[in-house]
């Protein structure tokens, strides 16, 4: 597949650009470009993509060996001593698992001999792109949610009195907004905004008060 081809074997190395971008710089083809929106929108229905684009585990790496080579347990005990970490986890993803087993299918050992080329699959270097100065870029970029951006600018969420507006952000799936981490850490970032506005509401009150009782 011309993504793996290209170095963009983990979700994370697509997540700092755009579709768009990424369509533009390799000539996707349809199925393709559908595989990168999956990856964008963190679509729950196709997990396939998702667990493609993600790091293997000791046991995955164990599964995949069988399937593709049809080798002992022994074997492909060997294989995954030599691509996982102490703590089980291969730093390629499953996509490239795939596809390196399958150049050696049926023939475990030569998967065995050659695990240097697996490791050593091209990767993109993410570069982060220059954030902006509005309130909502440095909000998302501070919690390392940048990637969101574009979306809440597309809505006209700017300031920070854009977003507290009613009804001008309700919905998480209008950003694309859908895994639960990113939710959770955009939530607390914002609870914490809105009690600090609520003290700073009821400080201003008081002050008026004040001055009204002079």
């Amino acid at each position: 597949p011309k993504l793996l081809e290209k170095g963009y074997v983990h979700m994370v190395d697509m997540l700092h650009m755009s579709k768009e971008e990424i369509d533009e710089e390799l000539s996707l083809s349809k199925k393709e470009s559908a595989i990168v929106q999956a990856i964008m929108e963190g679509d729950d229905k196709r997990v396939d993509v998702l667990h493609a684009y993600q790091c293997v585990d000791f046991n995955r790496v164990r599964n995949e060996a069988v399937l593709y080579t049809n080798c002992s347990k022994e074997d492909a005990r060997e294989l995954q001593q030599l691509i996982c970490n102490p703590i089980g986890r291969a730093s390629v993803s499953l996509g490239q698992l795939k596809s390196f087993l399958k150049q050696h299918k049926d023939n475990i050992q030569s998967a065995i001999r050659n695990t240097k080329e697996l490791l050593e699959m091209p990767v993109v270097q993410p570069t982060k792109k220059a954030v902006g100065d509005s309130w909502i870029e440095q909000t998302l970029q501070k919690l390392g949610l940048e990637v969101y951006a574009p979306a809440f600018l597309e809505l006209g969420i700017e300031t920070e009195d854009d977003f507290f507006t009613p009804e001008t952000f309700a919905e998480f799936d209008e950003v694309g907004m859908k895994k639960l981490g990113p939710k959770r850490k955009f939530q607390r970032e914002i609870k914490a905004i809105e009690e600090r506005r609520t003290k700073e509401k009821e400080e201003q009150e008081k002050a008026q008060e004040k001055e009204g009782d002079k």
